[in-house]
């Protein structure tokens, strides 16, 4: 294994000590001129600016492999939340895809260029939490910077609207490639692990050559990057299943914050033990009380692989279940309908099954990057070209197929086996024979079959199992069931970038102007989903071929005919042209010459997202609950789906095909949330429309570079953009440099910035999502439960039940009156060097936001909806659109101070400009160096630390959280979020940087970083029962029985170790650099968090220690 080369990497290159010396001038550090702040080449401005710079050997030390490596090591940046491994938000950027978060205040905050210019947007988008839900992002892909061919990374730490335009918030990024290089350089790296099984590999290939006597310049650079998927069963904490959480308490800190989760084995919190089983649960749609559930008889009866940590069972034992008398044998010894040794048991599940035995934690990517820079000298000026070209392949199996049920994560979807189904009218056969009863209606069976001795289905202290009469029978219903099909997801990334300008001096101007397009494509698949339209025809089947969902997730269940690839096409486009021109001196105010910097530029985005025919509509799936049947209904070949010659109907003045959603028999049962677009025709996805938008942006700027007196410099910016489909802005920056005297320089600065709301926040139409939110209305008129006393008055009265806790359509509307945010940003700090040897610098910043775009979210909008229907609304909030009054409710009404009103259907949120956002902090650096005899030292130090973060609640949401403090809410797990403190909650840490050692001798070099950031805390609410009133609060028919336990976790810091060790020499002529990297010697994984794979992948790292060989040959 590679990690053994760490025991031999001495020895190795020990063997070239014979070999011949490179001489000083090959080994001299190149100074590097950092070019961003500023657009004015040489401005002494841009050596007083807050800029942190990553050099190629930075690189190198770090072991660096990836734009997701690169951002991570950037001490201002925050979560990564464009992350297709990260499962804490919802994202269609899936793939090789990651994006850079300056200040940890959004992703799309951080301007990211390429050699000073601007990169195309990924084609996907991500989301941050802005408000009270998620809000689309669109950002740069980091991956598709070319590692290999970086010479610096520039982080301009501070805001720049005024010097590059829009989005340049939180602070500028720009990567420098190398270029005007000959000679051939070839370098290769391979990556291993302590933990996993699979290596990582990378090739870079970098050559460049003068033509034509030194007239043009060719540079070319190529990088391949390999990285292997890897399993969560790879990983006891990744697989972390329930029957195996006592386990790791201790070992993986899940006591942190003084919460011990270990008391928590019942409740599926830090485990994957699910509740969605193959097996599954059922409703009988016929007037039964209770629910059927599938249970194996013992443990043998699990499916292949389905095996735990330490050959545990994913699921427990139930055989007392099957031994019940209220069961029913349905497997080889009974009904038949199922190869396993499994029974139907008159009562709620409580098997439980980890999926992410089969699910891959990081995903197996091929990365390709090709880049070519041209120089050539033309008619005395210098013309400059790039051509780039990326693509990447991601595959990933994920965990089971979807989940379906009216008490399982889809309720927006019902799940209906009708009686007509082949495999249950067996059921039904076994059962109407085991009860020795009606054998003449049907041909199965004449007699009382034997086998019935493990259960007859009589009652267990309800109903029997269809209903009391035994000789009808009705569909069936899913409480909840997930299919057992894993799914496979794969995504191909591709963008080019073009680029031609041209350079040179008019009179005592300078001149630059380019043209640039870039282009970035996504196409994505999903196989193993399932087709809605698909599933219902196969469960119609009255003969074998039907879908057989009591096969317990084996063969048998004929699921292949429902099975479909879902896929999407999603591109971005930036088209761009820009001339500027700079005079160095164009006037002296006494203290120097003033340069100036004025400069055009027009640039074009467009993006399109094309969905699968059945998520954007196309085809339509009607649910069979809240629609009529239709006529005709037909399987087209053609397009895999099912037609209609009369369609369906979904309104709320028909009588549906089934009634299972628990209305009163008065009520009208139809609603138009039946089919598209509110629904979609594959199981478990949201609906959503196609979408596609565009903007121009033309630009004015101008930039002076003035010495205002001998001491001080102050840069001066001011820049106009108007855009096409928003209102245009207007900036300005000014900065000050002084040097007070050889060591010390004090810095600051203050500009405004602005960044425009992105396409997809402008011009989608719908975007749904189906979620889970809890409705305030329903939580308030039951004391938080789900169950609605009608008549107050008399506790014994009637009871209705009101799905407090929905899982319905939240669709996010897209808003074409979005203003631009606006931002002021401020800096002060020093740079103190009191000798060649040290300098230290401290900076405090700040930004502070107003019209920040969001989203008001579901909770908070059914929390503002029960605030305007307690002042005497009877409309409420029209973002929650909600169904009529069931007519049986007058009672209630009549002793409430409420309006009628029903449950929610959906909630319509449109993106909106929220309140003010306002964050604020601090950067540290100490960098020494000291040449002795013994060799060359330097120590390191770098970080960041956020003092304040907030967004300010304003209009509906300041009258929200007044409601919330007032105790309104305390009768429910609502959870009022979004504004006030953001600080130390939900991946926004404190604190973050690194410490760092080198010492040089000879041609050694040996390196020791510590990486480190602070915890923070992540929330839940849980409903628990108590002694304890809540004073104050205005629950209706609240009283002291109630005690709601607002619960958080602490995430506690993390700190990790890199050892680096290379030597470099040459071999006949050529030279040779080679380096050996320990990842985390001390093999800390990452703190525990209620996440898939037990950690947040967004924020930490947990692949334990693991090893870097990087050999780079150059000729």
């Amino acid at each position: 294994m590679l990690k053994k080369l760490f025991f031999i990497f001495p020895l190795v290159i020990g063997l070239y000590s014979f070999a011949q010396e490179v001489e000083d001038e090959d080994r001299a550090d190149v100074e590097e001129v950092v070019t961003v702040g500023s657009q004015i080449k040489g401005a002494s401005i841009t050596g007083l600016l807050p800029v942190s710079v990553i050099t190629a050997d930075d690189i190198d030390q770090m072991g660096i492999e990836s734009g997701s490596d690169l951002i991570e090591s950037i001490i201002s940046q925050g979560e990564n939340t464009l992350n297709e491994d990260e499962d804490s938000t919802v994202f269609s950027a899936r793939g090789d895809v990651s994006g850079f978060n300056l200040r940890n205040f959004g992703v799309g905050n951080t301007l990211t260029l390429l050699n000073g210019r601007r990169m195309v947007n990924t084609a996907g988008y991500n989301t941050d939490f802005v408000g009270g839900s998620v809000v689309p992002v669109k950002s740069v892909n980091a991956n598709e910077i070319p590692i290999g061919s970086v010479s610096r990374v520039e982080v301009l730490r501070d805001g720049a609207s005024a010097v590059y335009g829009a989005d340049a918030v939180a602070g500028v990024v720009n990567t420098v490639l190398k270029d005007d290089y000959d000679g051939l350089t070839i370098r290769t790296k391979l990556t291993a692990f302590d933990h996993f099984e699979e290596e990582n590999s990378q090739f870079n290939l970098t050559y460049g050559t003068d033509l034509a006597d030194g007239v043009t310049n060719v540079n070319v650079s190529y990088t391949y990057y390999d990285r292997g998927g890897m399993f969560a069963r790879e990983d006891p904490r990744w697989l972390a299943g329930k029957a195996n959480l006592n386990e790791y308490v201790d070992s993986y800190n899940l006591t942190q914050g003084g919460f011990d989760y270990s008391s928590y084995s019942t409740y599926n919190t830090m485990t994957n033990a699910s509740s969605q089983t193959p097996w599954g649960s059922w409703i009988p749609l016929d007037g039964h009380e209770t629910g059927w559930t599938i249970y194996p008889y013992d443990m043998t009866a699990y499916p292949e692989g389905m095996i735990g940590v330490d050959g545990e069972p994913l699921m427990y034992d139930r055989r007392d279940k099957c031994e019940a008398a209220s069961s029913i044998n349905i497997g080889p010894d009974g009904a038949g309908v199922s190869p396993l040794n499994v029974c139907i048991e008159d009562s709620v599940s409580t098997n439980r099954i980890n999926w992410n035995h089969e699910r891959q934690a990081y995903s197996a990517k091929e990365r390709h990057n090709l880049f070519i820079y041209i120089n050539s000298e033309f008619m005395g000026n210098e013309t400059f070209s790039e051509i780039g070209y990326y693509t990447a392949e991601n595959s990933r199996q994920l965990y089971g197929s979807s989940t379906l049920g009216t008490k399982a994560v889809s309720k927006t979807q019902s799940f209906i086996i009708p009686e007509e189904n082949y495999y249950l009218s067996q059921i039904f056969d076994w059962y109407m024979a085991c009860q020795e009863d009606s054998f003449s209606s049907n041909d199965t069976y004449t007699e009382a079959p034997a086998s019935c001795a493990n259960g007859d289905g009589s009652s267990s202290g309800s109903s029997d199992f269809f209903n009391d009469s035994y000789n009808t029978y009705g569909p069936m219903g899913a409480y909840y069931a997930r299919f057992p099909n894993l799914r496979t997801n794969s995504t191909e990334l591709e963008t080019i970038r073009l680029l031609q300008g041209m350079r040179g001096t008019y009179n005592n101007w300078d001149w630059e102007g380019a043209i640039l397009y870039s282009k970035a494509t996504s196409e994505d698949r999903t196989a193993g989903r399932i087709a809605m339209d698909l599933l219902d025809w196969g469960l119609a089947k009255t003969d074998e071929t039907a879908i057989n969902m009591f096969a317990g997730g084996m063969d048998g269940m004929n699921l292949e005919q429902a099975l479909i690839t879902v896929k999407r096409s999603q591109e971005t486009e930036l088209s761009m042209i820009d001339f500027k021109m700079t005079n160095n001196d164009i006037g002296d105010i006494g203290a120097g010459p003033i340069a100036m910097l004025i400069g055009a530029e027009v640039r074009n985005e467009s993006f399109d997202d094309d969905l699968d025919d059945r998520l954007d509509g196309t085809i339509q799936w009607y649910d069979q609950t809240v629609c009529t049947a239709g006529e005709g209904r037909a399987y087209d070949a053609a397009t895999n789906s099912i037609t209609y010659t009369v369609a369906p109907v979904c309104s709320a003045d028909i009588t549906p095909v089934y009634t299972d959603r628990g209305k009163s028999s008065d009520q009208d049962y139809g609603s138009e949330e039946g089919t598209a677009p509110f629904v979609s025709a594959v199981a478990m996805s949201s609906p959503q429309p196609d979408s596609s938008g565009d903007r121009t942006t033309s630009s004015l700027f101008v930039e002076l570079q003035i010495p205002v007196i001998e001491k001080l410099d102050a840069q001066v910016a001011l820049r106009h953009e108007s855009f096409s489909d928003v209102n245009s802005a207007t900036v300005g920056k000014l900065a000050l440099g002084y040097v007070v005297d050889d060591s010390l320089t004090l810095r600051g600065s203050i500009s405004s910035t602005y960044r425009a709301p992105n396409l997809i926040t402008v011009n989608s139409p719908y975007i749904p999502r189906n979620t889970g939110y809890v409705d305030a209305v329903g939580a308030y008129l039951g004391n938080g439960l789900d169950t609605v006393i009608i008549d107050p008055e008399d506790p014994d009265s009637e009871a209705l039940y009101w799905d407090i806790e929905a899982y319905k359509l939240n669709a996010s509307v897209g808003n074409p009156d979005l203003e631009s945010e606006e931002a002021t940003n401020s800096s002060i700090g020093f740079i103190y060097a009191p000798n060649d040897n040290l300098v230290i610098t401290v900076d405090r910043w700040s930004i502070a936001k107003e019209k920040t775009i969001g989203i008001f979210g579901p909770e908070n909008n059914t929390a503002y909806d029960l605030v305007l229907r307690l002042d005497g609304s009877c409309e409420g909030n029209p973002a929650v659109i909600r169904d009529a009054a069931p007519a049986d409710w007058d009672t209630y009404y009549a002793n409430s101070t409420l309006c009628p009103t029903g449950q929610i259907l959906r909630i319509e949120d449109q993106f909106m400009n929220l309140d003010d956002r306002y964050i604020s902090g601090r950067d540290f650096s100490f960098f020494f160096d000291k040449e002795t005899s013994w060799g060359d030292f330097g120590f390191k130090y770098q970080s960041t630390i956020i003092d304040k973060f907030t967004q300010e609640p304003g209009g509906a949401a300041a009258a929200v959280i007044a409601a919330d403090e007032a105790g309104l809410f305390a009768g429910s797990n609502l959870d009022v979020t979004g504004f006030s403190n953001l600080l130390g909650e939900n991946g926004v840490f404190k604190k973050k940087g690194f410490y760092s050692f080198t010492f040089k001798r000879g041609d050694y070099t040996t390196t020791l970083r510590t990486n480190f950031k602070s915890g923070f805390e992540e929330a839940y609410n849980s409903k628990d029962a108590g002694t304890n009133a809540r004073d104050g609060d205005l629950c209706y028919l609240c009283d002291s029985s109630t005690t709601i336990v607002d619960s958080t976790y602490w995430l506690r810091a993390m700190e990790t170790t890199d050892l680096s060790l290379s030597y470099r020499t040459k071999i006949n002529g050529n030279r040779l650099n080679a380096r050996f990297t320990v990842k985390n010697i001390t093999d800390e994984r990452a703190p525990t968090a209620d996440r898939s794979y037990g950690y947040w992948m967004g924020i930490h790292n947990d692949f334990g220690r693991y090893y870097n060989l990087d050999l780079k040959f150059r000729f």
